[in-house]
């Protein structure tokens, strides 16, 4: 009997203590003009709170209060300095002279708003009233009469040395990366000599000990740090024009990508109503930025575009964090200013900026302070811009700020290295490198299969199966974008160089249907391609025949219109020539009228031959006049049209003479060929000997030079 009577004594005692003891988690908001704390449980009869200077005390009995620790996570220390829980309740020290509202919600939540002082409140509820003076004191009610006075004070935490221990070692970590920390080679005295002296007083040391160790570390310390106020700030204040400084990425100190943070954040970006919470939403598009999560990024700027009047910045932030250009906006235009502003515009605008050298190397000193994760983001974006600057130096210093940090390279760092090793002329390296990131993930492996394609090509090395195939994979899963069609271009090039353009001008047709909105650039791919091909590969009438329409009407397809139709001269092809010349034709161009004319004239239509040299006096002009003339035995004409030669140029003419009499070959030999053909000095010595020698053409050519 009594052990039953005992044991429900003690389920009372413990039930009582249960009851009085609720607990009431705690949760806080940044709002434009008031911050707000709340508190979820439904407050005590007898609660109540004093307002005293700075000082704000809310008394809340029977409530245990968790969550206070996590409260500037969520909110700035502008109104609201810090909340410390007390024995019965909460105390908050105010950051401003703010008006403070304390009032219950629903009989479910106890409500704490700090307003601005000249702004209206948000919820129609009365003032707390300072109560320095006794007149102003609110009066207390029947439920707080008895209290005691709240506004005690507050005992300072007891020292956590090892948490601070493990602060200091986390500063230090980061200074090193940041190159503020040093190592001292010699040090003034030996360390062991001075061990009794740096040992920790006790506690009956006096503050003369304690300076004389001081004194002993500076004299003998082994490492030198320096922080932002031993000199220049690595960060100088941007002005005005670089952006605005609510933008925590263009601070020293942006916040560390983790994916917990992301978790709590996204669980915390709405509040009240249903809105998202602008520092939340801020700081979470900032996380994905630096986690190069772009994509994300940009869908929490699609889903609350009012939110954030910095918008069109992370909009664009979140294109570079996905290895995209932007080049214009308003991030690119911060590409003069200095500190983490400057970078990330330097980075948005490309290459062409202009910067002056003492920007750029504040620039540089703030991308060293950035944390790992933001220094690889940006650091990679930047020195492939100063790359494509032809800044090799610079993105060199900038490879050595991110391997500062002792992590290993991203593919995108690991990329930039391996351009900066083939500018420096380690082949061996770059392309080793190049052909190891070809497996990695993302963009970047295609970039690394399309420098290293361009490379083999342009040395004329045949394209391994495997690359090959790695080529097309990448092309056919970027198709539409910019590096997609770099990609196809590489592959109808890789065609061509294997002897078929029919094959590559139908890879790029295909293409233009696909694309139409992009038959411009596809139209500057096929003329590259008709330059860089030789006439004697298979195919390469039909190429031309078939798909001229790929070709630019403007002046930009001429130089292709010109080298093709020279191809299809060479191979006996005059009329096919004349048809693949007429835009340019149509344009008076001076070239294409000659290799006109050349045509005309295989085709047997002298006349008209001339009739396209008329007005021209280039020296290509008059070599093809002399050689219609003289083949329709106008040798007055001829001779005329000789003298308007140089003599360095005469020795072609009697090149040109001479391959009249050769069967088959006078059609297809060239007038520089036929100067290269001659052995002896140019001169017009060497033309007559050079003609004498023809007896069938002796006398033509002793009519032609005879005035000389």
């Amino acid at each position: 009997m009594r052990t039953g009577l005992l044991a429900g004594i003690v389920l009372i005692f413990w039930a009582g203590k249960a009851v009085s003891q609720e607990l009431a988690p705690l949760r806080a908001g940044e709002h434009p003009t008031f911050s707000r704390i709340v508190i979820d449980a439904p407050p005590p009869a007898n609660w109540f709170a004093r307002h005293r200077g700075r000082d704000v005390v809310v008394v809340l009995p029977g409530l245990d209060i968790r969550g206070v620790e996590d409260v500037f996570a969520r909110m700035p220390r502008t109104r609201i300095l810090s909340v410390l829980r007390t024995t019965r309740g909460l105390r908050l020290r105010l950051g401003c002279n703010c008006a403070v509202q304390a009032f219950a919600l629903d009989d479910r939540h106890l409500v704490i708003d700090v307003r601005d002082p000249q702004a209206a409140p948000a919820v129609e509820r009365p003032d707390l009233l300072q109560d320095d003076n006794p007149e102003q004191a609110e009066p207390l009610t029947s439920a707080n009469a008895d209290a005691p006075d709240p506004m005690e004070e507050i005992a300072p935490p007891a020292a956590d040395l090892d948490a601070a221990r493990q602060s200091l070692i986390r500063e230090l970590t980061r200074a090193a990366d940041q190159g503020l920390l040093d190592f001292v080679e010699e040090p003034g005295r030996a360390a062991v000599s001075q061990q009794s002296s740096l040992e920790e007083p006790s506690g009956s040391a006096d503050v003369a000990d304690l300076e004389a160790a001081m004194d002993a570390l500076r004299s003998d310390q082994q490492i030198r740090v320096r922080t932002a106020y031993d000199g220049p700030s690595p960060v100088p204040q941007d002005p005005p024009s670089c952006g605005p400084p609510s933008i925590a990425l263009f601070s020293d100190d942006p916040p560390e990508a983790e994916y917990g943070d992301v978790i709590e954040l996204r669980a915390s970006l709405l509040g009240e109503f249903d809105r998202p919470d602008p520092d939340v939403l801020r700081a979470l598009i900032e996380r994905y930025i630096i986690m190069s999560f772009g994509t994300e990024a940009r869908s929490l700027l699609a889903a609350y575009p009012d939110v954030l009047p910095e918008r069109d910045l992370y909009a664009d932030m979140a294109l570079i964090a996905e290895g995209e250009t932007v080049t214009s906006g308003p991030l690119a235009s911060l590409a003069q200013c200095p500190g983490i502003a400057g970078v990330w515009g330097r980075t948005a605008a490309g290459p062409g900026a202009l910067v002056s050298d003492e920007t750029t190397e504040k620039q540089l000193e703030a991308l060293g302070t950035l944390p790992s994760d933001a220094r690889a983001l940006l650091g990679g974006a930047l020195a492939e811009v100063l790359m494509d600057d032809d800044n090799i130096e610079t993105a060199a210093e900038v490879l050595a700020l991110v391997r500062r940090s002792g992590q290993p390279l991203s593919p995108r760092m690991a990329f930039v290295a391996a351009r900066l090793a083939l500018e420096n002329g380690d082949v061996s390296e770059g392309e080793t490198a190049l052909l190891a990131l070809t497996d990695a993930t993302g963009t970047v492996s295609a970039e690394a299969i399309a420098l290293l394609t361009q490379r083999q090509l342009d040395r004329g090395e045949e394209i391994r199966q495997s690359l090959r195939l790695d080529l097309q994979a990448a092309a056919f899963m970027l198709r539409g974008s910019p590096l997609g069609e770099r990609l196809i271009g590489l592959i109808a090039r890789e065609h061509a160089a294997r002897g078929d353009l029919h094959i590559a001008l139908q890879a790029i047709r295909d293409s233009v249907v696909r694309e139409p909105e992009r038959a411009a650039f596809w139209s500057d791919v096929t003329a590259a391609l008709i330059i860089e091909t030789e006439p004697d590969t298979p195919n390469f009438a039909r190429a031309l025949t078939e798909f001229a329409d790929l070709l630019p009407l403007d002046e930009r397809g001429d130089r292709a219109r010109r080298s093709g139709a020279a191809g299809l001269i060479s191979l006996g092809l005059p009329s096919p020539a004349l048809d693949l010349l007429g835009p340019a034709l149509g344009r008076r161009d001076a070239a294409a009228r000659v290799l006109a004319a050349r045509a005309l004239r295989m085709s047997g239509a002298s006349e008209a031959a001339l009739g396209q040299l008329s007005g021209l006096d280039s020296d290509a002009a008059n070599l093809e006049r002399l050689d219609i003339l003289i083949r329709a035995g106008a040798f007055e004409q001829a001779r005329e049209t000789l003298r308007r030669l140089p003599v360095a140029r005469r020795p072609e003419a009697a090149r040109l003479l001479l391959a009249e009499q050769e069967e088959g070959s006078a059609s297809s030999a060239t007038l520089e060929e036929g100067g290269r053909a001659i052995a002896d000095p140019l001169s017009l010595q060497s033309s007559r000997q050079l003609l004498a020698e023809t007896a069938e053409i002796r006398e033509g050519a002793g009519q032609l030079l005879g005035a000389e």
